[in-house]
């Protein structure tokens, strides 16, 4: 018998699961660049924990402009649009036995991951285009009208969203696989059997 999370339940585990999406996208990023970084590069940026740091200050007090908010909210997005789905893949399977349950959600969570990321690189790439476009509007031609240049970049953007998972994939099976067992296990902690008439989302969570 499948599991069903109650509706309480289902919205803040989808909340968290985006807000914690919004944190792994730029980590994720940069945890898969920064080894491809010269010496230099890299003692400049500082440790992992220093530049994670520093872009948060940044973009708390705003002083990292639009990128810094672009970069939290389209991995925001991204995840909340896929989370419902995930959790009631995770039903599905809460009922099986411990090991293979949190097997496969350590592999749904890196299939999570992947898509999530071509869905961030596909949305920054389209947030950029869309920003940068607005900005410099009034220098454009006719020829390179913001319409247009949206609309061109839509293609490109698809085609960046497609490879991205390939280009940081270690990235994705390293946080994607304890992203799918923190979200088994909170799964099969507040989900109760689909007979229970406390299980269903309309019912009030006690």
């Amino acid at each position: 018998m499948s599991l069903v999370l109650d509706r309480r339940h289902r919205t803040r585990l989808i909340v968290f699961g985006a807000l914690l999406g919004a944190l792994i996208g730029p980590l994720g990023l940069w945890l898969d660049l920064r080894p491809k970084l010269g010496p230099e590069v890299r003692s400049r940026f500082g440790s992992v924990s220093e530049m994670m740091g520093r872009w948060a200050n940044g973009v708390w007090s705003l002083d990292a402009g639009w990128v810094g908010l672009l970069v939290l909210v389209v991995p925001f997005l991204a995840t909340l649009i896929l989370m419902p789905r995930f959790l009631r893949w995770l039903e599905a399977r809460g009922s099986r036995n411990r090991a293979p349950f949190y097997f496969q959600a350590a592999l749904g969570g890196v299939v999570f991951g992947a898509i999530a990321t071509a869905l961030i690189a596909w949305g920054l790439m389209i947030a950029a285009v869309i920003a940068g476009s607005l900005t410099n509007a009034g220098s454009l031609t006719p020829a390179e009208s913001p319409a247009g240049l949206v609309g061109g970049s839509l293609i490109f953007a698809t085609l960046i969203g497609f490879a991205a998972p390939f280009l940081v994939f270690p990235s994705i099976v390293g946080l994607g696989i304890p992203f799918g067992i923190l979200s088994g296990a909170l799964v099969r902690r507040f989900a109760r059997d689909a007979g229970d008439p406390r299980a269903s989302p309309t019912a009030p969570a006690v």
